[in-house]
């Protein structure tokens, strides 16, 4: 029986290169955190904003302190579609998408001395927690006349929880503004919340503006019987 031999000459053994070699990493405990997402005041079903089914934006207080507004006009810088006209001088228009009948709301009530006289008064915000906007025919949510939309005002709560917030600002033409506000506990079934803000401005024309605005509010919660 015929077959054939083969031989292999051994290899000495060669120098690996550790970063030829597969390394196991230890990271450190990682921590993940979420945030609840807003709800609509208006839209009393428990869903959030991405489950609802309409246009709209909430600026909180941190993003009206970030941006500097300080009233209702400037709430355009937020959100886009919205259109303020200004009517002999302290009484406003306010447009949706280029519509008319948008609604005005403060904590959920409606103003309708924009629908008397096609224009409302506006000051300074004061107290403010947040202003939602929606855009787009609302009807189903307040009722009539909201074929371009609706702003909700939505001013902070009293708390029994004792704190004191301030906050002063300064701008070009010699704009100052300062807030303060309050909120604790009169007694043990009554709160209250205090706020005030004061904006002097030179203008950049001969329109100097001086406006002072407060905000009180009571919660008055029985006890049982």
């Amino acid at each position: 029986m015929a077959g054939a031999v083969q031989a292999q000459q051994a290899v000495p053994n060669e120098t690996v290169d550790p970063s030829d070699v597969d390394t196991t990493l230890y990271l450190d405990e990682q921590v993940v955190v979420g945030h609840r997402m807003k709800r609509l005041s208006l839209f009393r079903l428990p869903v959030t904003l991405s489950e609802t089914p309409l246009t709209m934006a909430i600026v909180d207080s941190k993003a009206l302190r970030d941006l500097n507004i300080t009233d209702l006009l400037q709430i355009n810088k937020t959100t886009a579609g919205i259109r303020i006209m200004n009517n002999y001088g302290g009484f406003h228009m306010f447009r949706a998408r280029g519509m008319d009948g948008l609604v005005l709301l403060s904590n959920g009530i409606r103003d309708e001395r924009a629908e008397i006289y096609s224009c409302a008064p506006t000051s300074s915000f004061v107290g403010v927690d947040r202003v939602e906007v929606i855009k787009g025919p609302s009807s189903a949510l307040i009722g009539h006349s909201a074929i371009g939309g609706i702003i909700n005002v939505l001013y902070s709560q009293p708390s029994a929880r004792t704190s004191v917030d301030a906050r002063i600002a300064v701008g070009s033409w010699n704009t100052y503004t300062a807030q303060v506000g309050a909120t604790g506990a009169l007694s043990p079934t009554v709160n209250f919340r205090l706020d005030y803000t004061g904006i002097q401005s030179d203008g950049w024309r001969d329109n100097t503006r001086r406006s002072n605005n407060v905000y009180a509010a009571l919660d008055f919660r029985p006890s049982e019987w």
